[in-house]
């Protein structure tokens, strides 16, 4: 279930494409379509796959093959792995509530601006890159715009 979730956390919260960015950063090369495809869609469809047909053949479990477990025991088995992630989920929780009540409920999924390599050189190519990105897609909107404004002029003529 963990891997499901992650799966869908990195390739569709954080999506793909930034994901992709993010590789070919590190890496100098940029993942093949069928690579993002296989971590979108593949990946949590197999794993749900797995993790239902684990579920189907579930059995309770027997001491020696013979002997159930108490269900108390059982459950303290299961609440094992729930504690030690208790908190993590508390404080995800606690602060989705704060930035929530605070007004910045949009900001939950943004990246914190520190975050980033640590080295300062890879930093600084990081933010060179996300600059001219962001340069990009201001000017093609701005040329978007300039043919929408044009083709708006010649229909009303």
């Amino acid at each position: 279930m963990g891997g499901i979730l992650t799966s869908v956390a990195v390739h569709w919260v954080f999506g793909v494409r930034n994901f992709s960015d993010m590789i070919e950063f590190m890496l100098n090369y940029r993942p093949s379509i069928i690579m993002q495809a296989a971590w979108a869609v593949v990946a949590p469809i197999t794993l749900l796959v797995v993790f239902i047909g684990s579920l189907s053949n579930w059995k309770w479990p027997l001491y020696a093959g013979k002997v159930e477990y108490p269900m108390w025991a059982i459950m303290l088995g299961a609440m094992v792995p729930l504690i030690k992630l208790a908190p993590v989920t508390i404080e995800a929780l606690r602060h989705l509530i704060k930035m929530v009540f605070s007004g910045r409920g949009r900001d939950i999924l943004k990246p914190h601006p520190r975050w980033g390599p640590g080295c300062p050189v890879a930093r600084q190519r990081l933010n060179e890159r996300q600059r001219l990105n962001k340069e990009a897609a201001e000017s093609n909107t701005q040329l978007q715009m300039q043919s929408v404004n044009t083709a708006l002029e010649n229909r009303n003529m």
